[in-house]
């Protein structure tokens, strides 16, 4: 009967004979002291153990990618399910939409950017150059009034002297129509200060009304090109599209595929998947033997299914203990024992990477 046992060091004591009380007692033979070993039945697993992947919903296979015994890479598309095509034709509508609703929005912005570029150029121009009119004009008004002012002091001085003769009457009347000429330039000034000033105020507030026509018009373009619905729209078509795709949860391989193309899945595994480039042992070892057991221990992995032995080290030791899965050929063997699972890294993986779920024999070489 095979059972899970810890094998002792082989030990012998001298043979002795019957004699009598008074003869002197045998001297005992001292024990081997060679180092014990768990036993235990374990099975292959990849490491991470074997995956089934599925959906969790009702959904039907269309499309299946691999075969089995592929090796994949992590988020590698595995399977597509019903309405692939029809998510995947609507993400590609969408997205022509986007593109074309993008090339709009730029030449829109591009076309109200020029806009407002110029709109902001013609107010600074007249902010600049149109006070320096008015300062001109301003200037020229009192140019002339000074010039007013000295033709009336001439005027006044002429009309002094020609009562004792020094002047002629015609000086007197040239001087009178200077001062007359001279009061309708600065009238013909004034007038047209008064209109640059206007010109001024009206010219700057229709610029600002042209310059914020233009930047409420970017922003109204801007607003009736729906770009950013149609992104909203693509991103819920795409996740319904990730959502009939199997992706590959890890770098690994295909073991089985339990679904076919046309099957309906609900919530059933359609393939079965593992990291096989890392293959464990999983030993199922006595609750009476673990104590013996520690992580970096050396163990040996046998089988009449291999060609040679194999080798590895203790990786992991469980944290519960259960009735046993691996179970025995011998009849007469323990079927419900308690054991604690116990992961052994192979150092040999490719031999055995098409070999999960295949039952071994496993010798750990127990804690002194």
């Amino acid at each position: 009967m095979y059972r899970h046992s810890i094998l002792p060091p082989v030990s012998a004591a001298a043979p002795t004979a019957k004699t009598p009380s008074s003869s002197v007692a045998p001297v005992p033979v001292k024990a081997d002291t060679g180092t014990p070993f768990v036993t235990a039945l374990g099975r292959f697993e990849p490491m991470g153990e074997v995956i089934e992947i599925g959906t969790a919903e009702r959904d039907r296979v269309t499309h299946l990618l691999v075969r089995e015994g592929d090796r994949v890479k992590k988020g590698q598309e595995l399977v597509h399910l019903e309405h692939y095509s029809e998510r995947n034709a609507e993400l590609d509508q969408i997205s022509t939409e986007l593109k074309e609703a993008n090339a709009e929005f730029v030449a829109a912005t591009d076309l109200n950017l020029h806009l407002i570029m110029e709109g902001e150029t013609r107010l600074h121009r007249l902010e600049e150059i149109l006070p320096l009119q008015v300062a001109a004009k301003e200037a020229e008004v009192r140019k002339l009034e000074a010039e007013l002012a000295n033709a009336k002091l001439e005027l006044d001085r002429l009309e002094k002297l020609k009562p004792q003769k020094a002047v002629s009457q015609q000086e007197v009347d040239r001087q009178k129509l200077a001062v007359v000429q001279t009061e309708e330039q600065i009238a013909t000034a004034r007038a047209q200060l008064a209109e640059v000033r206007r010109a001024l105020i009206l010219d700057v507030e229709l610029a600002r009304t042209e310059l914020e026509t233009a930047q409420s018009q970017l922003v109204r373009d801007q607003s009736a090109i729906k770009v950013e619905s149609l992104k909203k729209k693509s991103g819920v078509v795409l996740a319904q599209l990730e959502r009939t795709i199997i992706r590959a949860p890890r770098d690994g391989e295909v073991l089985k595929i339990v679904a076919w193309e046309g099957e309906v899945v609900d919530g059933s595994p359609i393939l079965k998947f593992g990291h096989t480039q890392q293959m464990y042992v999983v030993a199922e070892v006595y609750e009476s033997d673990i104590q013996h057991v520690r992580l970096g221990q050396s163990a040996a992995i046998s089988s009449p299914a291999l060609p040679q032995s194999l080798t590895g080290k203790v990786d992991r030791i469980g944290r519960l203990v259960f009735k046993n899965d691996v179970l025995d050929v011998d009849p007469a063997s323990d079927t419900d024992a308690r054991v604690v699972e116990v992961k052994i890294r192979l150092d040999q993986s490719e031999a055995v990477s098409g070999l999960s779920n295949m039952q071994v024999d496993v010798k750990i070489r127990a804690a002194s």
